[in-house]
């Protein structure tokens, strides 16, 4: 009967480890997703509220969608520091899921399009071409996406202590991530996720891969481009919600 060495006890707890390590980050931002579906939700609701309690009728409910259609269609290009906030929640968006994002953008070109239709059918606008509709599509889609990180800032702002523990301790636990993922792919050849990385970028754990990849010399890490370009992105647009959450609080 072969008893084990200890190499094989090494890599076996190393590789419960880093199983545990791919499964926190998954349980941690499925809880802040559901969160924040419950506030865009609500946000969404409290705005439609008017709308439905105010006794409007469809004829002016109606009108009041095609005006609103018609003050996004001759609206400005948005500031740049709005740019900044839409840029941070598309990073979001697009780390988190392309299948959703993609969803997203084609929603609101196809919107984009019926409603250059609409407001071209009822005489709304003078004429519509192809550039008209990707510039209508570009307006509809800042609008959209403002009103998502006006969500975005106020459910930070809501908790921005727990957010500020949640980024240090996933800074934390990243930065010791770093020396165990080196040392399991050393003994095990079992490695952490892409996917789990990027979640803990999500959470505001990029700056702990980083410090840690640096701080433990993890040449894996360090060269892949790709998956660090996520994490300094992902990193870049959690700081600038969190920061924005902060600046605009309240007293």
């Amino acid at each position: 009967m072969s008893s084990s060495s200890p190499q094989d006890e090494k890599a076996g707890r190393y590789g419960i480890l880093v199983r545990l390590l791919d499964l926190i980050p998954t349980i941690l931002l499925i809880i802040v997703v559901v969160s924040i579906v419950a506030s865009l939700v609500n946000y969404i609701a409290s705005r439609l509220r008017p709308l439905v309690t105010g006794g409007l009728d469809i004829y002016s409910l109606t009108s009041a969608v095609l005006d609103q259609l018609k003050k996004i269609y001759y609206s400005d290009a948005p500031e740049p520091s709005a740019i900044l906030g839409i840029l941070a929640v598309s990073i979001l968006m697009s780390l988190l899921s392309w299948k959703l994002t993609s969803y997203y953008v084609i929603g609101t070109l196809m919107l984009s399009v019926a409603s250059c239709l609409i407001l071209a059918s009822i005489g709304a606008v003078e004429y519509v071409s192809m550039l008209n509709v990707l510039f209508f599509w570009l307006l509809n889609f800042f609008f959209y996406t403002t009103h998502i990180l006006s969500c975005l800032v106020e459910w930070a702002g809501r908790q921005a202590s727990i957010l500020i523990s949640l980024t240090i301790a996933t800074s934390t636990l990243t930065f010791l991530s770093a020396y165990i993922d080196k040392k399991s792919g050393e003994i095990s050849g079992k490695r952490l996720s892409e996917k789990s990385i990027t979640r803990y970028a999500l959470l505001g754990g990029g700056l702990g891969v980083i410090v840690g990849a640096h701080t433990f010399k993890h040449k894996t890490l360090l060269k892949d481009s790709f998956l660090l370009s996520k994490i300094v992105l992902a990193t870049f647009a959690i700081l600038y919600i969190l920061a924005t959450a902060l600046l605009t609080a309240p007293g």
